[in-house]
Protein backbone atom coordinates (compact mmCIF):
# COMPACT_ATOMS: atom_id res chain seq x y z
CA UNK A 1 0.00 0.00 0.00
CA UNK A 2 1.71 3.16 -1.17
CA UNK A 3 0.99 6.55 0.30
CA UNK A 4 2.36 9.87 -0.73
CA UNK A 5 4.96 11.48 1.48
CA UNK A 6 2.66 14.05 3.06
CA UNK A 7 0.13 11.44 4.20
CA UNK A 8 2.91 9.20 5.52
CA UNK A 9 4.48 12.03 7.50
CA UNK A 10 1.09 13.02 8.92
CA UNK A 11 0.48 9.48 10.17
CA UNK A 12 3.99 9.25 11.61
CA UNK A 13 3.48 12.56 13.44
CA UNK A 14 0.15 11.37 14.83
CA UNK A 15 1.62 8.08 15.97
CA UNK A 16 4.77 9.56 17.51
CA UNK A 17 2.77 12.22 19.35
CA UNK A 18 0.34 9.67 20.73
CA UNK A 19 3.12 7.31 21.80
CA UNK A 20 5.06 10.04 23.56
CA UNK A 21 2.06 11.46 25.41
CA UNK A 22 -0.26 9.85 27.91
CA UNK A 23 -3.19 8.20 26.16
CA UNK A 24 -6.44 10.13 26.37
CA UNK A 25 -9.53 8.72 28.00
CA UNK A 26 -12.24 7.24 25.88
CA UNK A 27 -13.11 4.06 23.98
CA UNK A 28 -10.53 4.66 21.24
CA UNK A 29 -7.64 4.76 23.72
CA UNK A 30 -8.81 2.77 26.71
CA UNK A 31 -7.66 -0.78 26.07
CA UNK A 32 -6.13 -2.96 23.45
CA UNK A 33 -9.07 -5.37 23.56
CA UNK A 34 -12.79 -4.72 23.53
CA UNK A 35 -15.33 -6.73 25.52
CA UNK A 36 -15.50 -9.43 22.84
CA UNK A 37 -11.72 -10.03 22.92
CA UNK A 38 -10.89 -8.51 19.52
CA UNK A 39 -8.24 -5.83 19.22
CA UNK A 40 -9.14 -2.16 19.26
CA UNK A 41 -8.88 0.01 16.15
CA UNK A 42 -5.86 1.73 17.71
CA UNK A 43 -4.01 -1.57 18.23
CA UNK A 44 -4.75 -2.62 14.67
CA UNK A 45 -3.44 0.74 13.44
CA UNK A 46 -0.23 0.39 15.48
CA UNK A 47 0.36 -3.13 14.10
CA UNK A 48 -0.29 -1.94 10.53
CA UNK A 49 2.07 0.99 11.05
CA UNK A 50 4.84 -1.26 12.36
CA UNK A 51 4.47 -3.68 9.43
CA UNK A 52 4.38 -0.88 6.87
CA UNK A 53 7.12 1.44 8.10
CA UNK A 54 9.44 -0.65 10.24
CA UNK A 55 12.65 -1.49 8.36
CA UNK A 56 12.71 -5.07 7.14
CA UNK A 57 15.55 -7.26 8.32
CA UNK A 58 17.65 -7.85 5.25
CA UNK A 59 19.61 -11.07 5.17
CA UNK A 60 22.98 -10.51 3.50
CA UNK A 61 23.39 -12.09 0.07
CA UNK A 62 24.73 -15.64 -0.09
CA UNK A 63 26.27 -17.79 -2.80
CA UNK A 64 26.12 -21.51 -3.59
CA UNK A 65 26.80 -23.95 -6.40
CA UNK A 66 23.77 -26.17 -6.94
CA UNK A 67 23.06 -29.49 -8.71
CA UNK A 68 26.70 -30.51 -9.00
CA UNK A 69 28.07 -33.65 -7.38
CA UNK A 70 30.14 -31.52 -5.02
CA UNK A 71 29.65 -28.24 -3.14
CA UNK A 72 32.43 -26.76 -5.30
CA UNK A 73 30.80 -27.52 -8.66
CA UNK A 74 27.39 -26.60 -9.97
CA UNK A 75 24.99 -23.93 -11.13
CA UNK A 76 25.79 -20.51 -9.63
CA UNK A 77 22.97 -19.36 -7.36
CA UNK A 78 22.67 -16.29 -5.15
CA UNK A 79 20.37 -15.51 -2.23
CA UNK A 80 19.05 -11.96 -2.14
CA UNK A 81 15.93 -10.39 -0.59
CA UNK A 82 14.79 -13.70 0.87
CA UNK A 83 14.94 -15.71 -2.35
CA UNK A 84 17.40 -17.97 -4.15
CA UNK A 85 17.92 -17.30 -7.83
CA UNK A 86 20.37 -18.02 -10.60
CA UNK A 87 23.06 -16.05 -12.43
CA UNK A 88 23.00 -15.61 -16.21
CA UNK A 89 26.03 -16.66 -18.26
CA UNK A 90 26.20 -13.33 -20.17
CA UNK A 91 29.65 -11.77 -19.57
CA UNK A 92 30.43 -14.34 -16.84
CA UNK A 93 34.04 -15.37 -17.47
CA UNK A 94 37.01 -16.95 -15.69
CA UNK A 95 37.53 -13.79 -13.58
CA UNK A 96 33.92 -13.95 -12.34
CA UNK A 97 34.22 -17.68 -11.69
CA UNK A 98 37.47 -17.07 -9.81
CA UNK A 99 35.63 -14.73 -7.44
CA UNK A 100 32.88 -17.33 -6.91
CA UNK A 101 35.37 -20.15 -6.18
CA UNK A 102 37.36 -17.97 -3.79
CA UNK A 103 34.19 -16.74 -2.05
CA UNK A 104 33.07 -20.35 -1.48
CA UNK A 105 36.55 -21.39 -0.33
CA UNK A 106 36.70 -23.93 -3.15
CA UNK A 107 40.16 -23.26 -4.56
CA UNK A 108 40.86 -22.02 -8.09
CA UNK A 109 38.45 -21.92 -11.00
CA UNK A 110 38.78 -24.87 -13.37
CA UNK A 111 35.90 -24.24 -15.74
CA UNK A 112 33.04 -21.86 -16.54
CA UNK A 113 30.11 -23.54 -18.23
CA UNK A 114 27.20 -21.75 -19.83
CA UNK A 115 23.89 -22.88 -21.23
CA UNK A 116 22.64 -24.42 -17.97
CA UNK A 117 25.29 -27.17 -17.92
CA UNK A 118 24.08 -28.41 -14.51
CA UNK A 119 20.44 -27.97 -15.51
CA UNK A 120 18.18 -24.93 -15.50
CA UNK A 121 17.49 -23.34 -12.14
CA UNK A 122 14.19 -22.20 -10.68
CA UNK A 123 12.91 -18.87 -9.47
CA UNK A 124 14.22 -15.55 -10.70
CA UNK A 125 17.48 -14.87 -12.48
CA UNK A 126 18.90 -12.49 -9.89
CA UNK A 127 22.16 -11.43 -11.59
CA UNK A 128 23.05 -10.82 -15.22
CA UNK A 129 26.02 -9.31 -17.04
CA UNK A 130 28.36 -10.07 -14.12
CA UNK A 131 31.81 -8.82 -15.14
CA UNK A 132 34.39 -9.26 -12.38
CA UNK A 133 37.98 -8.07 -12.45
CA UNK A 134 38.85 -11.12 -10.33
CA UNK A 135 39.88 -9.24 -7.20
CA UNK A 136 36.41 -8.72 -5.67
CA UNK A 137 35.45 -10.41 -2.40
CA UNK A 138 31.92 -11.34 -3.43
CA UNK A 139 30.26 -12.02 -6.75
CA UNK A 140 27.70 -9.25 -6.08
CA UNK A 141 30.54 -6.73 -5.65
CA UNK A 142 31.33 -7.12 -9.36
CA UNK A 143 29.70 -4.84 -11.91
CA UNK A 144 26.36 -6.33 -13.00
CA UNK A 145 23.03 -5.27 -14.52
CA UNK A 146 21.39 -4.87 -11.10
CA UNK A 147 19.55 -7.23 -8.80
CA UNK A 148 16.69 -9.03 -10.54
CA UNK A 149 17.39 -7.32 -13.89
CA UNK A 150 17.97 -9.88 -16.59
CA UNK A 151 17.19 -10.55 -20.22
CA UNK A 152 18.07 -14.26 -19.87
CA UNK A 153 16.13 -17.45 -19.58
CA UNK A 154 17.11 -20.35 -17.32
CA UNK A 155 18.67 -22.02 -20.36
CA UNK A 156 21.50 -19.47 -19.84
CA UNK A 157 22.20 -20.21 -16.15
CA UNK A 158 25.95 -20.20 -15.57
CA UNK A 159 27.82 -23.03 -13.86
CA UNK A 160 31.30 -23.24 -12.34
CA UNK A 161 33.70 -26.03 -11.46
CA UNK A 162 36.37 -25.18 -8.88
CA UNK A 163 39.62 -27.06 -8.18
CA UNK A 164 38.45 -28.46 -4.83
CA UNK A 165 35.60 -30.24 -6.63
CA UNK A 166 38.02 -31.79 -9.10
CA UNK A 167 40.36 -32.97 -6.32
CA UNK A 168 37.43 -34.34 -4.33
CA UNK A 169 36.06 -36.16 -7.39
CA UNK A 170 39.46 -37.59 -8.31
CA UNK A 171 40.01 -38.74 -4.72
CA UNK A 172 36.60 -40.47 -4.72
CA UNK A 173 37.35 -42.16 -8.07
CA UNK A 174 40.70 -43.48 -6.81
CA UNK A 175 39.07 -44.82 -3.64
CA UNK A 176 36.25 -46.39 -5.66
CA UNK A 177 38.71 -48.10 -8.03
CA UNK A 178 40.71 -49.41 -5.05
CA UNK A 179 37.55 -50.90 -3.54
CA UNK A 180 36.42 -52.45 -6.85
CA UNK A 181 39.77 -53.98 -7.70
CA UNK A 182 40.20 -55.32 -4.21
CA UNK A 183 43.61 -53.73 -3.79
CA UNK A 184 44.68 -51.95 -0.66
CA UNK A 185 46.67 -48.79 -0.85
CA UNK A 186 49.28 -48.17 1.82
CA UNK A 187 50.13 -44.54 2.39
CA UNK A 188 53.19 -43.40 4.28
Amino acid sequence: MKMDLQVSLTWMLLLSTSLLCEPANGFWWQSTEDSEGSTSPWSRFVEWFKKTFQPKEDTPPQLRLASGEDRCAGRVEVYHNNEWGTVCDDSFDMNSASVACRQLNCGQVVSVLGWAYFGPGEGNILLDDVKCAGTESHIWDCPHAGWNRSDCGHNEDVSVICSDAVQSTMHQQVRQSEITSGSTAIRC
